[in-house]
């Protein structure tokens, strides 16, 4: 009587299982993929637009990262001109 306990017990274990393989699995990792699209959405977003500080209805404002590309170059490099002897 124990041995057919346990594998009615292991075989509805094992039904669940598939279920939950065969059902829940898909929409969580739906789920998953796509929360983690609209999070790399959103970095693309924040880095060619800018951070988001404030949302009004109809207003938004951003803060921009300035990019200083207008910075002089030194030219403090020396060149040395080497010669065969």
């Amino acid at each position: 009587m124990g041995l057919l306990r346990f594998a009615a017990i292991a075989f509805v274990i094992y039904l669940i299982f598939r279920f939950i393989a065969r059902f829940v699995l898909p929409l969580l990792a739906k789920y998953f993929v796509k929360k983690a699209s609209q999070n790399m959405e959103e970095r693309v977003k924040t880095k060619s637009e800018g951070e988001k500080i404030y949302q009004d209805e109809k207003v938004i404002i951003r803060k921009t990262n300035q990019k200083k590309t207008n910075e002089p170059k030194s030219n403090d490099d020396e060149f040395v001109d080497f010669e065969e002897v």
